[in-house]
């Protein structure tokens, strides 16, 4: 039986003290709350579709879609790009949804009924998400002020979204009220039921060394965005779907903390696995498993195993005792009786100038990747992985800045002249 601490307790029970008020739902419920989820955000686009002002946004929506795509370039904030991205990725880019979406516009176009609408709408397989987030932009071009992260992206888009022109605006506003209001109660509603799924995980994670509060966050962010995807037509049952987004938060969070070499996460699933496999074998036979039997049971080859062992305590303390015995470097190893700790203070001041200096020659998020990715603001270095998360761009696109910052810094007279001469 694992035991947890009473601080854990404490800190967890603060944010589910009220969780027993919400029992786990049984599969009937998920289906009937879910059921309402799309109702309502079918319900929310149909009704700005019956004004003449709602079928010219949608169709505009549409014909983005398909003929003009989201450019990351185009996002300042690229948090907005990748909030769009997860939900019209798949309709821009996926073939089998091009013909349902020009339906839909033909349907639009052709003054259809609602029932033709309602079905060519459900055809195009849009998510729940953006519907709702049609819905809420055509409220805030009302007067509208509801909050959603998915219509802050459609405007960002497409700006003229944002003040599109409607007539009989209060009308509007005060009949989309119902069908939004009822898609986030029916998703709310899901993610309280299932809310015990974060504090179960956040159980199992507390021993990795992240703070209660960042593993309770990321498994309620986990958590919703799986109620905002969840389809009760696939025929699964949401609590066993929701574990599998609520746990890879959580598990992204403890892959990326808690050591001083971070890793990608491909790679850190690989050691940790490799681990597994280790400990499992070491508990049963208390023997150390073979390169040879490793490789066996994890499908990795011998090559790959021992480079996976060699990523593991890689640390050591600086003030270990200095022992003939031990292969651990102790403090007195790393000192240089040579060194004029004054004219190497004064040397890294200059340097440090120098280069600060050259770096105001680069743009902007140049200048930031190459001073987190070496140090050079006094703080740790950081990944890529960290870098793309920080500016909301993809790991390459950061690699391809730092490879082009460096080359300019590479012909740059002034460092290599101070080069040539610290290296003398």
């Amino acid at each position: 039986m694992v035991m947890f601490n009473a601080d854990f307790e404490d800190k967890v029970d603060f944010f589910f003290g009220d969780a027993d008020r919400y029992p786990l739902l049984s599969a009937d419920q998920e289906l009937s709350i879910d059921e309402q989820k799309w109702d309502f955000a079918h319900r929310a686009l149909l009704t700005v579709l019956k004004t003449s002002a709602g079928r010219s946004l949608v169709l505009d929506v549409c014909e983005s879609i398909l003929t003009d795509p989201a450019d990351i370039e185009a996002f300042q904030q690229r948090h907005h790009y990748f909030s769009l991205k997860r939900d019209l990725k798949p309709l821009a880019n996926e073939k089998r949804f091009f013909a349902p979406t020009r339906d839909l516009i033909d349907a639009i176009t052709g003054n259809a009924p609602e029932t033709e609408l309602s079905l060519r709408l459900e055809m195009s397989e849009w998510p729940a998400t953006l519907m709702i987030a049609i819905a809420i932009m055509a409220q805030r071009a009302c007067g509208g002020r509801r909050k959603d992260t998915i219509t802050d992206a459609l405007e960002v888009w497409q700006p003229r979204w944002a003040h599109w022109d409607f007539s009989g605006c209060s009308q509007i506003r005060t009949a989309l009220e119902a069908p939004v209001q009822g898609y986030l109660s029916a998703r709310d509603k899901l993610v309280m039921h299932n809310i015990r799924l974060v504090y179960k995980l956040a159980r199992e994670n507390q021993t990795r060394g992240i703070p209660v509060r960042d593993l309770v966050q990321e498994g309620i962010i986990g958590l919703v965005r799986a109620a905002e995807k969840f389809d009760y037509r696939l025929g699964y049952r949401f609590s066993t779907y929701a574990y599998n987004w609520t746990n890879q938060h959580i598990q992204r969070i403890c892959e990326g903390n808690g050591s001083l070499v971070t890793y990608p996460t491909h790679v850190t699933q690989e050691v940790n696995s490799l681990h597994r496999v280790r400990n499992e074998i070491v508990e049963r036979t208390g023997q150390e498993p073979s390169v040879v039997q490793l490789a066996e049971l994890t499908g990795f080859s011998e090559a790959k195993v021992r480079d996976l062992r060699q990523l593991t305590n890689l640390t050591v303390s600086i003030e270990a005792e200095d022992d003939d015995d031990s292969p651990m470097i102790p403090e007195s190893a790393l000192l240089d009786d040579d060194t004029n700790p004054t004219i190497e203070s004064a040397q890294s001041t200059s340097l440090k100038r120098l280069i600060n200096r050259q770096l105001q020659k680069l743009d902007g998020r140049e200048q930031l990747i190459l001073t987190a990715r070496w140090g050079l603001d006094g703080r740790p270095t950081r990944t890529l992985a960290q870098l793309a998360d920080q500016l909301e761009v993809s790991r390459e696109l950061v690699r391809q800045l730092e490879k082009s910052a460096l080359r300019k810094l590479q012909v740059d007279a002034a460092l290599n002249d101070a080069f040539q001469q610290l290296s003398a």
